[in-house]
């Protein structure tokens, strides 16, 4: 469904229409970061889990952003801002998440049987 989002404030709104076909994408990476005038290129990657050889990272392409520089600029400028004033909420997240996964890890028990097994 298409609907509309505001990211500015009430004094200076900033409305940004999703259309039904928007595309998300996910990546856990960047692979190249062309900077050029007026044009830039970021190349975002997700690890592929497909990759039979566990001694190389293999990486996936999973879309090129071309994208203006000065708009390249501003996203980072955008980025650091937010990370900046998200810093507290950031690291409690992340703490919450390391207890909760130890905790989750020492409450595994594993025979010695399963212990050899490959996951699939």
């Amino acid at each position: 469904m298409a609907y509309t989002r505001n990211f500015g404030t009430d004094e200076a709104p900033l409305h940004v229409e999703f259309s039904e076909d928007h595309k998300e994408y996910f990546a856990d990476g960047a692979a190249g970061l062309a900077i050029g005038y007026p044009m830039s290129k970021v190349v975002l990657t997700s690890i592929d889990p497909h990759n039979p050889n566990l001694d190389i990272e293999t990486r996936k392409a999973v879309c090129t952003l071309s994208i203006t520089t000065e708009t390249l600029i501003e996203i980072a400028k955008m980025v650091i801002g937010n990370a900046a004033k998200s810093k507290g909420f950031l690291q409690d997240q992340s703490t919450e998440a390391t207890k909760r996964l130890a905790e989750m890890l020492s409450n595994i028990e594993v025979d010695d049987n399963e212990k050899n097994q490959n996951p699939s």
